[in-house]
Parts: C-alpha cells; structure tokens; sequence
C-alpha cells in the first residue's frame, strides 16, 4: 500500500506576522504537546524525530517570528 501524499505547506498556510503574534502562545503549547509523543530514542546519542505538517509549520512560523 502506498502512503498517502504529504500535504505541502504553502504560503497560504503562513500567518502574517502581526496574526502569528496574537496566537502565538497558544500554538507553541499546542505544538509542545504534539511534539511530546514524537521522539524515538534509538541510543545513547541518538534520537529519531519524526515531524509532521504542524510541526514543520510552527517551525517555519518561528523562523519568520
């Protein structure tokens, strides 16, 4: 079975700066709490992270923040 297609983030997706602002807050505890259950330790000094189309969002929201 083939996976299904990631959705591609598009500017559209991105909050201008002034509304990210007023979200903000909320989406980063949103987002910490998403992330939590991500984590695959594989080692001593390795970890996967597995992201997903929230995660790479917030990420690009805080770049541009």
């Amino acid at each position: 079975m083939m996976p299904a297609a990631a959705k591609q983030i598009t500017h559209a997706d991105i909050l201008p700066l002034p509304d990210y602002v007023k979200v903000r807050k909320e989406r980063r505890s949103a987002v910490v709490a998403l992330k939590k259950n991500r984590r695959l330790p594989v080692g001593p000094h390795a970890t996967f992270y597995f992201e997903n189309f929230d995660t790479m969002l917030s990420q690009i929201q805080e770049m541009l923040y």
